[in-house]
């Protein structure tokens, strides 16, 4: 089995699919063609999956960092700390590891804090 689904998925894969779904396709003909589980089980196994709270958690955790970046908080936060501690040697480093330091406890969600701190220090 587990050598026809290497086989599904490099055929899938070099199709130009994307992996995801080159992954998904290849376990889906696996199970058609060997017919070893019933497909309704392996479907409402993948769908129970997604169901998850920290799986549904983190797009509300980036969209709270989003909202607080466009609320200039964490422009405010950045220059704040830019003023502070700026100019020493290694400031802009500093800056970004105290700014993410902060947000993340404002924000309550390192995914939020790399997402919304991370968007505005890379450029």
């Amino acid at each position: 089995m587990t050598g026809l689904i290497i086989v599904l998925f490099v055929a899938t894969a070099l199709a130009s699919i994307p992996i995801a779904h080159a992954l998904v396709l290849s376990a889906v003909g696996g199970l058609f063609i060997l017919d070893k589980v019933p497909v309704h089980l392996a479907i409402e196994q993948m769908i129970a999956q997604t169901q998850s709270f920290p799986l549904i958690a983190i797009p509300f955790f980036m969209m709270t960092g989003a909202l607080m970046v466009s609320g200039r908080l964490g422009q405010s936060l950045v220059n704040l700390l830019s003023m502070m501690i700026g100019r020493v040697h290694g400031g802009p480093a500093q800056v970004g590891v105290l700014s993410s330091t902060i947000f993340g406890g404002v924000s309550g969600s390192a995914v939020a804090d790399a997402s919304a701190i991370g968007s505005m220090l890379i450029p």
